[in-house]
């Protein structure tokens, strides 16, 4: 049975969104360096870089909390209302880096797991075929990864970290690679096959989604590599 999360009155969440679409058929890059810190552990649930359809002229009914701003999501509010966010229109792929790890389960109405790893990457379809679950990494901070990482810290004076997605092989494959700020070079943490198809073009955003108001991502340096449409 699917467990709905309780959306708190302080749910928020906020996109970053690029005003010119890359062409997906090509070999494109895009890379950002982010702080995501706060206080103990109460709701900050996370960002995702995600892909809007060309078609798409706004942006808006981005869901807050697990959905982090983009997909879908049923939830209940503190009242026991039921409630339901449809998503941002023409949305393509999500990637999302899921602090808590409620993206990447089934507790938003959306499919997937029933367990939750937080700490980790999901990787969900567009909304035209329901932001359905295609991949999750372990938590990233395991001995699995040969540079483990932490998507969120309490100290708010932590270096800024980057990461690096890569679309490749005509639009089939995500590269997902991350580099702490000391470091000479990245480290590979997700390689993804596609299940789906992307658009030939698509605008390129990123969301932060929060719970409370002690919590916060700085992004700078977001560089898109590729050929623009």
């Amino acid at each position: 049975m699917t467990t709905f999360y309780t959306l708190s009155t302080f749910e928020r969440a906020s996109v970053m969104f690029c005003p010119q679409t890359v062409d997906l058929t090509r070999d494109c890059i895009f890379t950002f360096e982010y702080q995501c810190a706060g206080e103990a552990l109460t709701g900050a649930h996370g960002f995702c870089f995600f892909l809007a359809n060309s078609e798409n002229k706004e942006l808006s009914q981005g869901s807050p909390g697990p959905g982090l701003g983009v997909t879908a999501l049923t939830a209940l509010n503190l009242q026991n209302v039921l409630l339901f966010y449809q998503g941002i229109p023409r949305t393509e792929l999500c990637i999302g880096f899921d602090i808590n790890g409620i993206f990447g389960s089934n507790r938003t109405g959306l499919d997937g797991p029933d367990d939750i790893v937080p700490n980790s990457i999901c990787v969900r379809t567009g909304i035209t075929s329901g932001f359905k679950f295609i991949y999750r990494t372990e938590d990233l901070s395991t001995s699995a990864f040969k540079a483990p990482i932490q998507l969120y810290t309490i100290n708010y004076f932590q270096p800024f970290s980057m990461f690096r997605i890569k679309i490749t092989d005509f639009g089939s494959t995500v590269i997902v690679d991350h580099k702490n700020k000391d470091a000479q070079e990245f480290t590979n943490v997700a390689r993804i096959p596609l299940t789906f198809t992307l658009p030939k073009s698509a605008f390129p955003c990123l969301s932060f989604s929060s719970r409370t108001r002690i919590n916060y991502m700085r992004v700078k340096n977001l560089n898109l590599n590729g050929y623009f449409v």
